[in-house]
């Protein structure tokens, strides 16, 4: 029986699995070198570990970067001992190393080249900070490397205000006023020998030349920055002509801002087909409404100077004249009777009294808008005269978007006119219409009768 038992083992060790590997286990290769597993790296006689649909595969210079990000430590200590402060190494790329992390290695490019004077050589020490007193003063081109270390200084010479009006006083462009009305046949003797008075030849005046002479208080530059500046003046009670009387100048720059505006308006509507007179009437009145709030008239005693008509395109001019005719006319007779001096002896519109020793004070002249399309006619109606007549002022074409601000300058000039000489009769309005108005209630809370 031992005799099989060894035949057994034999065929079985002959053929057996563990005969095979110890064949392998030989020492006749060498034995596979140890390797660092890195990431995204596979090792060699490993497989590859299979990518996920739709990765993609990172770069070599992500790879880098992580390795990077990895290695370093997160504590600030490690990290300033880290740095490197000797000189930056020279390369030959002409964009800077986006991957150094040390400060002497983050360079200063103006145009391609470093912002470091004399790169070639050494530069002994922990600094970058060039020696100025080593360097040249003779001015250099620009882009050499002698050219960074050159400061700009600014030889301005700063001198105080009233200095500085004595020496720009000879380069200033002055106009001269008077000559300017002169040659345009507008002077105050002009227009008295042609029949204005002295209140409606000032209106012509200001609106002949109202781009000679200030309008506006000089703190109202801010709102109005594209206007001259020679429309601004820091004497307000005396040159600006266009204010408020009531210190609310953020209602007064509103108001006139609507008003600038109102050119490109009325351009709007046209390209719309939509008739711009409505616009322009609206418009007008607005601020007609604000002078009135601004110079604090009372509903009550008010009298207004100014009267509007407006008319289509195909309206008649005699239609439109005679129409405005009647609104003055109208006006001439309330102001006739406020300031009569024996109330009692009403006026007519065809036959106004033209002494002025009848009334306590001479009635203003009064003046019509009159709009039709894009055009505006201003119109002058002096009550004082034998006849009187309409005197044609100017006219205004809001369709034109050279003139925008010019002749919504010369609306506000009249409103700012007219709110001015009706301020003047304020108190004797108030004085004659409100003493009728007491006597009138009186005599209706009388009991006796």
């Amino acid at each position: 029986m031992s005799f099989f038992k060894r035949l057994s083992d034999s065929f079985w060790g002959y053929v057996s699995p563990r005969k095979t590997q110890a064949k392998r286990d030989k020492p006749l290769k060498a034995p596979l070198p140890s390797v660092k597993a890195q990431p995204g790296k596979a090792i060699p006689g490993m497989a590859a570990k299979p990518r996920m649909p739709g990765v993609a595969k990172r770069s070599s210079r992500k790879r880098k970067a992580d390795k990077l990000r990895l290695n370093r430590s997160m504590s600030p200590l490690e990290r300033v001992k880290a740095w490197d402060l000797g000189p930056p190494p020279l390369t030959s790329s002409s964009a800077p190393d986006r991957r150094s992390v040390t400060p002497a290695c983050q360079l200063t490019y103006v145009d391609n080249e470093p912002l470091i004077p004399n790169a070639e050589t050494d530069l002994e020490g922990d600094t970058l900070m060039v020696d100025e007193s080593a360097a040249p003063q003779t001015p250099h081109a620009r882009g050499s490397p002698s050219w960074y270390s050159t400061l700009d200084i600014d030889q301005t010479i700063v001198v105080p205000e009233d200095q500085y009006e004595e020496l720009t006083a000879s380069t200033k462009k002055h106009v001269n006023v008077d000559a300017a009305a002169e040659e345009r046949h507008i002077t105050t003797e002009d227009l008295l020998s042609r029949g204005w008075d002295g209140s409606s030849s000032i209106l012509v005046q200001k609106i002949s030349l109202r781009g000679f002479k200030p309008l506006l208080p000089k703190h109202w530059s801010i709102d109005f920055n594209f206007l001259p500046t020679a429309l601004f003046t820091a004497d307000i009670k005396e040159d600006a002509f266009i204010e408020s009387l009531s210190d609310k100048d953020f209602r007064a720059t509103k108001a006139l801002t609507s008003l600038i505006e109102l050119g490109s308006a009325v351009r709007d509507n046209l390209v719309c087909h939509i008739a711009p007179e409505a616009l322009l009437e609206r418009a007008i009145s607005q601020y007609i409404k604000w002078s009135e709030q601004d110079a604090g008239f009372n509903s009550a005693t008010y009298i207004p100077i100014i009267a509007i008509e407006t008319g289509d395109v195909d309206t008649p001019t005699r239609v439109l004249q005679d129409a405005i005719r009647a609104k003055l006319e109208a006006l001439a007779d309330q102001w006739a009777n406020a300031l009569r001096i024996d109330p009692s002896v009403a006026s007519s519109s065809t036959a106004v009294q033209p002494e002025a020793k009848a009334f306590k004070q001479t009635p203003p002249t009064l003046y019509g808008i009159v709009i039709t399309h894009t055009l505006v006619a201003v119109v002058a109606y002096l009550p004082m005269q034998a006849t009187p007549a309409l005197k044609t002022v100017a006219i205004f074409d809001f369709g034109d978007a050279d003139y925008n601000v010019w002749n919504s300058l010369a609306v506000a000039i009249l409103v700012c006119h007219a709110r001015n000489v009706a301020g003047s009769y304020k108190d004797i309005l108030e004085e004659v219409m409100g003493g009728a108005e007491k006597e009138s209630k009186g005599d209706q809370e009388d009991p006796d009768v």
